[in-house]
């Protein structure tokens, strides 16, 4: 199944914008886990949501989220993960490469 979904600026949540965590970001579009994105950010693994700061770092971006949330976010269903697992470690996949 797909882990991500875009997003505009204007859905992130009132809170973090008000603290300015994410002020940086203002009008940017990104990316983010669609199964944890209802789960309070302190119950998130890190990197569930990524904002890409041009077009030629979206693959660079995506590449940090596969790395620092598929694996550690515990509201991604056991059969995703292992898919992805399979998918990872498949001969013939590309592996930095784009």
């Amino acid at each position: 199944g797909v882990v991500t979904e875009a997003i505009q600026d204007n859905e992130m949540s009132y809170n973090a914008r008000r603290r300015g965590r994410l002020a940086r970001y203002d009008g940017t579009i990104g990316f983010r886990c669609r199964f944890c994105k209802n789960v309070p950010l302190n119950q998130r693994a890190e990197k569930s949501a990524v904002y890409p700061r041009s077009l030629e770092r979206i693959y660079l971006a995506n590449i940090r989220f596969q790395r620092d949330h598929i694996e550690h976010c515990t509201f991604i269903p056991k059969n995703t993960k292992e898919s992805y697992s399979r998918l990872k470690s498949s001969r013939g996949v590309s592996r930095g490469m784009k």
